[in-house]
């Protein structure tokens, strides 16, 4: 039993030491130990491709995760295609791009920095609507203004003009009617006060008579009126006389 385990660790140290020697070796390339015996079907150095139903599933850590440093003896490749599989380590798969596309993942654009007082873009004022001036309307034409309604009548009176009848006790009395109004004068009634006195001008009776307008007086018109007015002749004895002095004008 003893002979069969010195037997294998003899073998197992000659194994070592040809495996290190063998690395170590000069030449143009960098030397590399073979694990397996090369066969149908043997890659070169690179990745080796899943085999049996195996799929490459990509991390899920959106940073890539950076590879050890390698050394120069370990990191290149046989360049002569020889039979067997490299001892250094095969690269891990590139993780998944979040966006579903290949490359670098896409970083956000700097935002720009933003600029002094001095030089931001002043905006400029408004300036306000013109607003013209409103024409006034026109005066509305006489025509158009409503007509005022009529005013009622105004009847004005002169003066009394007497005149000497052919009698003592009687007189003609003259009057003028003016109408100022706006309605025309369709009749009325003018009371006369006669006043007998005598040569001292002492007033001794006053006799009141009434007569008819000279209707009708239409607006703006004047019309004149003469009538005789006489006292009882034995009021009026000789040395007296008449004098119409009141008048009084009642009108529709």
């Amino acid at each position: 039993m003893r002979r069969k385990t010195l037997a294998r660790a003899t073998a197992l140290c000659a194994l070592a030491l040809s495996a290190s020697l063998t690395g170590c070796g000069g030449g143009e390339r960098d030397g590399y130990v073979a694990t397996g015996a090369a066969g149908r079907g043997a890659y070169g150095p690179g990745p080796v491709p899943p085999k049996g139903g195996v799929e490459l599933v990509p991390l899920q850590d959106a940073t890539p995760t950076p590879l050890p440093a390698r050394s120069p003896a370990s990191s290149s490749a046989p360049a002569n295609g020889t039979n067997g599989t490299s001892a250094t380590h095969s690269p891990r798969p590139a993780p998944a791009n979040p966006s579903g596309s290949g490359g670098i993942p896409p970083t956000r654009p700097p935002r720009p920095s933003p600029l002094p007082r001095d030089r931001r873009p002043r905006a400029t004022p408004r300036r306000p609507p013109r607003r013209h001036p409103s024409r006034p309307s026109p005066p509305p034409s006489p025509s158009s203004r409503p007509t005022p309604a009529p005013g009622p009548a105004v009847l004005g009176v002169s003066e009394p003009r007497r005149e000497p009848a052919d009698d003592r006790w009687c007189e003609r009395v003259t009057l003028t009617f003016t109408n100022t109004g706006g309605s025309p004068v369709t009749g009325g009634t003018v009371t006369l006060g006669t006043h007998i006195v005598d040569l001292f001008g002492i007033d001794w009776w006053t006799v009141s008579s009434a007569h008819a307008l000279p209707a009708p007086i239409r607006p703006g018109e004047s019309v004149e009126g003469t009538w005789t007015v006489c006292a009882d002749a034995w009021r009026v004895p000789p040395g007296l006389r008449v004098e119409t002095r009141d008048v009084a004008v009642d009108w529709v």
